[in-house]
């Protein structure tokens, strides 16, 4: 297995685990108790600001470009980065009402569609990335593809 293929592997398996949780944590927020919910929301929050977003700036940097270039076409990963800019305002909007669950004033269904709106976003997100390791593995020297693993394993989750 090339490193690049094992550190795209490692990072999808870290936020897949994190992504796969959030329709769950969505269903606690609308039937269960706020402050049982409101730390595990603010667990995952944290881990989408500090892991998911890093992630995401190291794959536009890195990736993307790459890939722009062997697909011959400048705007190939346009569609990704587009869904990176969603993902990004979902994230921001559950910073802005994260607190409002535990203070008791936060609309449950905001927070939970939220929820569901990340993990649907992600979810496939994820997967597609997927098809695009085999060609940068396939088509880059191997030190561009030890480089590229190294920028988009320096700024990836760490923690699970």
């Amino acid at each position: 297995m090339s490193h690049l293929k094992q550190v795209s592997d490692e990072h999808r398996d870290r936020l897949m685990a994190h992504v796969e949780s959030l329709p769950g944590l969505a269903d606690d927020i609308e039937r269960g108790s706020a402050s049982d919910a409101a730390s595990t929301l603010a667990a995952e929050h944290d881990f989408l600001v500090q892991a998911l977003v890093p992630h995401m700036a190291a794959v536009e940097t890195s990736v993307y470009p790459e890939l722009d270039r062997l697909l011959s076409c400048r705007l190939a990963m346009t569609p990704m980065a587009r869904e990176h800019e969603t993902i990004r305002m979902l994230v921001i909007r559950l910073g802005e009402i994260r607190g409002d669950l535990t203070a008791g004033t936060g609309d449950r269904a905001e927070i939970a569609g939220l929820l569901r709106q990340l993990h649907d976003t992600l979810e496939p997100h994820l997967r597609e990335e997927d098809h695009y390791v085999p060609i940068l593995d396939h088509y880059l020297e191997a030190g561009r593809a030890d480089a590229v693993a190294s920028a988009v394993g320096g700024h990836g989750p760490s923690h699970g």
